[in-house]
């Protein structure tokens, strides 16, 4: 998944989310995933989507 696309689907599962813990942690994976390089992305993209599996 593309760095945009997964930005764009943590803040869908953000605004879905009811839970104020994981809209939480949801946010703080944005900020993360926006300040990561595409090669850092790259790396740690598997914990992203197991992320959105999780609470998307």
């Amino acid at each position: 998944m593309e760095k945009k696309a997964m930005i764009n689907a943590l803040i869908e599962a953000f605004n879905k989310s009811k839970n104020s813990c994981v809209k939480i942690t949801l946010r703080n994976y944005i900020e993360t995933v926006k300040a990561l390089s595409e090669s850092e992305y790259k790396e740690a993209e598997g914990f992203y989507i197991e992320a959105l599996n999780r609470w998307g």
